[in-house]
């Protein structure tokens, strides 16, 4: 199960536009921690941006396993930061000032 969440997901030309955050959460089904981060990262991006200014992607592991292996996700659950590239947290997303400062939303109106 792949799901894409939120805003406007993809734009016409099948692209996302380049000033929205891109996120890609990896879960493991239904299981307690996967839905806590779930929850959380909605309160985040809820909370602190608008719905067109986001873009959330949700892959369950074990419904596409190859999707994580490609990412190098060994640990759900798992958030990707995809633009701009290079920021992975790991765990239920509960640690709201460090989820801030990692998504780049400190300093922002929420």
């Amino acid at each position: 199960m792949t799901e894409k969440l939120s805003g406007k997901w993809p734009s016409q030309d099948g692209s996302p536009p380049p000033d929205v955050l891109q996120l890609r959460l990896y879960v493991a089904g239904r299981s307690p921690n996967s839905v806590r981060a779930l929850a959380n990262l909605h309160v985040i991006c809820g909370e602190w941006l608008a719905d067109d200014d986001w873009q959330l992607e949700v892959v369950d592991v074990f419904a596409d396993p190859m999707r994580a292996v490609e990412d190098k996700v060994l640990v759900t659950p798992t958030l990707l930061k995809l633009t701009p590239p290079g920021v992975r947290i790991v765990g239920d997303l509960s640690q709201r000032e460090e989820m801030l400062a990692a998504l780049n939303l400190t300093g922002r109106e929420g």
